[in-house]
């Protein structure tokens, strides 16, 4: 989601991303992703830092509920982005 959402940015020339979360707020502000989809890119991104910089101990049953609640909304986020590229002949 991430990388194909920055790969998007980068191709069609947007604002630079300062980080992960912020890869989600140009795709928000370009009509990609809409506001709810944006909330759980956030959400996906800092569950993400969380487990790749160790900044907390999640248990494991606490992740797989997070993550089960997710997916949902990462096959949207992706559904939507793979659509705007399709729409405008973008080979993703």
């Amino acid at each position: 989601m991430i990388d194909v959402g920055e790969a998007l940015v980068a191709y069609m020339g947007w604002r630079t991303p300062r980080s992960y979360r912020d890869v989600g707020a140009i795709l928000f502000e370009n009509g990609v992703i809409s506001g709810a989809l944006y909330e759980q890119f956030k959400r996906a991104v800092n569950i993400r830092n969380i487990l790749v910089h160790n900044y907390a101990y999640i248990m494991p049953k606490d992740l797989y509920v997070t993550i089960k609640d997710l997916i949902g909304a990462l096959t949207e986020i992706m559904n939507s982005i793979i659509s705007y590229m399709a729409e405008r002949g973008i080979d993703p």
